[in-house]
């Protein structure tokens, strides 16, 4: 039969078993892999009011299909807390160019921080921010089976650490 996957199911659900490994260690690098928000055993509400976002030199947003309200919650605190932080949509393998346009838009539009209006006469704030690259360079599309985006990764971490 089918496995029941969803928001009842929990592939790590650190509340029932308090030894499960979270932490992964790679080469000088820790890697803390948390389980999944709005679940019933993790929900939402619980990440925000407990978990140590700016504890961390960067943290990963991982999103695999249509962005969530509770993805635009977690991202509004990770903006809080001062953090850098990516968001990776994974799966892209599976993506056309124009969805990938599209996709990006999206992210873009409701995971990042807007920036507030700056007076300079003439010139969209938007526009201001695409000169600059800062949203492209906060999403990052990859894929496990290609590893597309693994390098840009990479190069993300090794721009948060000292």
């Amino acid at each position: 039969p089918k496995p029941n996957i969803g928001v009842h199911t929990d592939a790590t659900n650190w509340s029932e078993w308090p030894y499960c490994d979270l932490i992964m260690r790679y080469e000088s690098y820790d890697f803390i892999d948390v389980p999944g928000y709005d679940t019933v055993n993790h929900p939402t509400s619980a990440f925000i009011d407990f978990f140590p976002f700016s504890d961390f030199d960067a943290i990963f947003l991982v999103i695999s299909g249509k962005i969530r309200g509770s993805d635009e919650d977690i991202s509004q605190c990770l903006q809080k807390s001062g953090t850098n932080f990516f968001i990776i949509r994974n799966f892209c393998e599976s993506l056309k160019n124009d969805e990938t346009k599209l996709i990006t838009e999206d992210i873009s539009d409701r995971l990042l921080p807007q920036f507030p209006k700056i007076p300079f006469p003439g010139v969209a704030p938007n526009l201001i921010q695409k000169k600059i690259g800062f949203k492209e360079n906060k999403i990052i599309f990859i894929s496990n089976r290609t590893k597309e985006g693994v390098e840009k990764v990479w190069n993300s971490i090794n721009s948060c650490v000292d």
